[in-house]
């Protein structure tokens, strides 16, 4: 049987936060050389890429369980510690 995780910052938060790292690393690249190439492959490939970014970005931020995790963590006792900053 699967355990359930209490969310937490740690196993929460920061994995979302470092797989937001990655996928900005991976696309600045293309979109800052779409933005001074204008090369149509490249354009091609970009267009791509932003449908792709737009269906996971609406995906994520209106995922329920997401969110009822994210309610939970902002309730908990851990959360009161945490430093605004």
């Amino acid at each position: 049987t699967k355990t359930k995780q209490h969310p937490t910052w740690r196993n929460l938060v920061e994995p979302l936060e470092k797989l937001d790292v990655k996928i900005q690393q991976l696309w600045s690249p293309v979109s800052h050389l779409n933005s001074v190439q204008h090369d149509p492959t490249l354009n091609r490939v970009y267009q791509q890429g932003i449908k792709l970014l737009s269906a996971y970005d609406s995906k994520l931020s209106q995922n329920q369980k997401l969110f009822r995790k994210f309610d939970v963590l902002r309730h908990s006792a851990a959360f009161q510690k945490l430093d605004a900053a």
